[in-house]
């Protein structure tokens, strides 16, 4: 994929939350991103359900608000209903999820319709759910890669944003994969969060500009 240069970031009236639920290098990266000026819409919110996550800390640091949700003991829906009232407490539009663990329900979906986006480490539709690497690893493919799509009711199933392929090397082990899909998938991720993420959808190269509904 094409990368395009965004500069210094304007002001930008859309607002997007990114969700975590582990350690957060992702969201670290978009922090960075973010805080760099390669990134269009404002970042306006990390809410996590783990209250340890070092995404946190990063975003205060950056003047970023932070919310911590915690899943374990909740209906999904009572959960869900919670992390929509942050949302809209936060003012937010998007939602952008990078590694977050609780599958998405409809109360989540139907507040935010076709506005949450999910990396997954795989050329969806091959190798779906948990463990991704490992699945394309253990099947033997050559060229794996990391895709951003829409989330919907079904798990890695909605509609591509954008993909990038990462060919697999004799020899590599999953720490050596790991790295090069992280790599690819967080340049992918500014380039959506760019293209989605604001009021006008802008087409990324090799994609069909359809709209976001």
């Amino acid at each position: 994929m094409e990368r395009a240069s965004v500069g210094n970031r304007i002001a930008h009236k859309d607002r997007f939350a990114i969700f975590v639920s582990g350690f957060g290098r992702g969201a670290i990266e978009i922090i960075k991103d973010h805080a760099e000026g390669r990134i269009l819409p404002t970042l306006g919110l990390i809410l996590s359900t783990n209250p340890e996550s070092q995404a946190l800390e990063w975003a205060k640091q950056h003047g970023i608000p932070t919310a911590v949700v915690l899943r374990k003991g909740k209906k999904r829906r009572s959960y869900e209903t919670e992390v929509v009232h942050v949302l809209r407490e936060n003012t937010i539009d998007y939602v952008f999820l990078a590694g977050y663990a609780p599958i998405v329900g409809q109360t989540l979906l139907t507040g935010y319709p076709d506005r949450i986006l999910n990396v997954h480490p795989s050329l969806l539709p091959a190798f779906k759910g948990i463990h991704a690497i490992d699945q394309a690893m253990e099947y033997g493919v050559k060229v794996t890669g990391v895709t951003v799509h829409v989330v919907n009711e079904s798990i890695d199933s909605g509609r591509i944003i954008g993909q990038e392929a990462v060919r697999i090397e004799p020899g590599e082990t999953f720490e050596d994969l790991d790295r090069k899909i992280f790599e690819k998938g967080m340049a992918l991720t500014r380039d959506c969060i760019n293209a989605y993420f604001t009021s006008q959808w802008l087409c990324l190269p090799g994609t069909e500009c359809r709209g976001k509904t």
